[in-house]
Parts: structure tokens; C-alpha cells; sequence
């Protein structure tokens, strides 16, 4: 019987350089491990384009079409499922909610994937951007050459001058972000947020160490927070309150949701964010139509189980066409392999 492998552990890495420049901790994270997976994408580039260089010199022309086939551009795709196993220390929905303010910012692009048949996002880091930035605050981009003076046109997301292509220009020094861990739990990342924005609403920090707490005197976010047993109001329950705004549904009627669905030993906190906005937006879909909702906190509680069963379903396909993703990129690395291997023995027979 032999023996059963070690399983290799995750690496997490916070840069203090990344938490200066996006703001907390879990942007700082995430954005790390993009740059990681952007210098990985970058270097195959590099190695296909220098497979079609060689072929263009003995005219192979199915040979370097097949290549050209296999080039990302420096494209990758990444789930934010994906990403929050990586950093570990944060929810799905919150790391979606990172990465699309790291768009927001210019320090990457998006996508949709090109085969419609996935929904998975393509992203591209944009090191020029990021390493332009980080100066600025005082800050390199570790492994990296400094940016050369810039006389005229001033680095920008979309500055053409610094467009993507910069990123190909840049030498690779390292690929080894992920073997400093740094151990972070919850409440550590909770005190790198914009606490500042919670302070306004009735929120007290008590401690570096500790949460903090709601001490204001909003009973729909009192109700929440009893109910789910936090301290203060989670991703989710914000999610809920924002949707009372959006649908201007009045906290009374909030707190008969909350009720009812903790007689029914339903919490609010035990559903995405994602199947709470589509519960709403299928109350806006009704409210536009005849078909009239008569009791609307027992309809809520009924939708949001079938709208959390429709996110499981739509996460397990995202996860199959990873899984395909993955089988796909075995075969091209097969595919590789082979012909390195006829490249070699063409090589010798000259």
C-alpha cells in the first residue's frame, strides 16, 4: 500500500505596499495573487511566442496558426469562488465585490469569457498601472525594474501609451509571492475596512483585536444582528438593507421579513448576496405585473430558498466549466509536449 501524499498547504500573502494602495486588506490580497497568476500567463506567452518564432523560420504555417491558437494575450479567467479559497480568509461574495472595485480602479480589465456558453470573467493585470501607483505613495512593485521617467503623458488605466502590452516588457524576477505566508483571520481583515462608513450608521470599535459593535438605534439592524448572533451587520445583511432602499420598502415591512423567517428558522445571514438580490428583483418583476403578492414576508421567505437553489446551480456549472477549463489546458500541455518532442527530432535529423 503506498503511501498517502502530503497535501501541499495554501499561502497567503498581505503586502503592506497593496494595502496602501487599494485600501484594505482583502483588495491587498486579491491583488497579489492576480499578479501571480498574471506572471504566470505572461511567461507561457512568452514561451508559445517563442515555439512560433521558430517556426516561422522553417514556414511552418499550421504549426504557428495552432500557436496562435493556444496565446492568451495575457488573459486568464478566475472565479471568485475560486479566489476566496486562495485568500482564504474572506466570503465568495465579498471577494467578487473586490475584484470588481480592483476593475473600477484601473488596476485591472474584464472580460466576459469569449465562449458564451461560461460565465466566468477574463481578467489582465495591469502592471504599468500598478507599479505607476505604488511609486507615487512611496511604494515598487517588489521583483520589478523601476518605471523609467515619464516626460510627457502621465500613466493612466487608459493610457494607450501604457497599455497592456506594457506588461510584456516587464522581466520576471520571481514568481515566488506565495511562499511568504502571513497567517490572517476574520477579525483582523474586519479592521482594514473602511470603518469609517459603519461609524456613521451606530458602530463602535471596541478594540483592535475585536469586532465592532452596532450601538445605534435602528431596530431592523438590531433585529438582524439577534437574529443571526453577530455583532454588527454582515455582508449579507446589508445586502437585504440596501434592496429595502432600492425598492423603497419601508423598515417596518423589513422587520415583518425578519420576524416571520425567524419563526420559520430562516436567517437572513444564511443566504448569498446574490440570492437576495434576485429575491428583490423578482419582487420588482412581480410588482410590474398582475400577479400581485398577497402576504409578502411568508412569499419572501418561500422565494429566497428557490433563489438560493438557483445560485447553487448557476456555482456548480461555473465550477463544471473550471473543471472543463482545467481538462481543456491539459490537453494543449500534452499537446505542448508532443511538439517539443517532434521539434527536437526534426532538429536532429538536420
Amino acid at each position: 500500500m503506498s503511501e498517502q501524499q502530503p497535501r501541499k498547504l495554501k499561502r497567503c500573502v498581505i503586502k503592506e505596499e497593496f494595502v496602501s494602495l487599494t485600501g484594505d486588506a482583502v483588495s491587498a490580497a486579491i491583488l497579489n495573487q492576480m499578479i501571480f497568476w498574471q506572471e504566470l500567463v505572461n511567461k507561457s506567452d512568452q514561451e508559445i511566442q517563442t515555439e512560433i518564432n521558430a517556426y516561422e523560420k522553417i514556414g511552418d504555417k499550421r504549426k504557428i496558426a495552432n500557436l496562435k491558437k493556444q496565446m492568451k494575450n495575457g488573459w486568464f479567467w478566475k472565479a471568485a469562488k475560486e479566489m476566496a479559497e486562495e485568500v482564504m480568509f474572506s466570503t465568495r461574495q465579498t471577494v467578487d465585490r473586490k475584484m470588481r472595485a480592483l476593475v473600477d480602479k484601473g488596476f485591472m480589465e474584464s472580460r466576459p469569457n469569449p465562449d458564451p456558453r461560461y460565465v466566468t470573467n477574463y481578467y489582465r493585470v495591469n502592471l504599468a498601472y500598478i507599479q505607476t501607483e505604488l511609486n507615487k505613495i512611496g511604494f515598487s512593485l517588489e521583483g520589478y525594474a523601476l518605471p523609467e521617467p515619464q516626460q510627457k503623458d502621465e500613466v493612466t488605466p487608459n493610457n494607450t501609451t501604457y497599455g497592456i502590452a506594457q506588461n510584456e516588457q516587464y522581466h520576471m524576477y520571481g514568481v515566488a509571492q506565495n511562499e511568504q505566508g502571513v497567517a490572517q483571520n476574520e477579525q483582523g481583515v474586519a479592521q482594514n475596512e473602511q470603518v469609517s462608513n459603519y461609524l456613521s450608521l451606530g458602530f463602535q470599535s471596541l478594540s483592535f483585536e475585536e469586532e465592532e459593535v452596532y450601538t445605534g438605534r435602528d431596530p431592523l439592524i438590531h433585529m438582524l444582528i439577534f437574529v443571526s448572533k453577530t455583532k454588527a451587520p454582515t455582508i449579507r445583511h446589508e445586502a437585504f438593507l440596501q434592496n429595502l432602499t432600492t425598492c423603497n420598502i419601508k423598515n417596518e415591512m423589513g422587520i415583518q421579513i425578519v420576524e416571520y423567517m425567524r419563526t420559520q428558522k430562516q436567517d437572513i445571514n444564511n443566504y448569498t448576496c446574490d440570492a437576495i438580490d434576485r429575491t428583490f428583483a423578482e419582487f420588482v418583476k412581480r410588482s410590474k405585473s398582475n400577479d400581485k403578492i398577497k402576504v409578502f414576508p411568508r412569499w419572501f421567505a418561500t422565494t429566497i430558498v428557490n433563489k438560493q437553489f438557483e445560485v447553487d446551480q448557476d456555482d456548480a456549472r461555473a465550477d463544471e466549466a473550471r473543471r472543463e477549463e482545467e481538462r481543456f489546458q491539459r490537453r494543449l500541455e500534452r499537446y505542448k509536449n508532443s511538439t517539443h518532442q517532434l521539434a527536437a527530432a526534426t532538429s536532429e535529423m538536420h
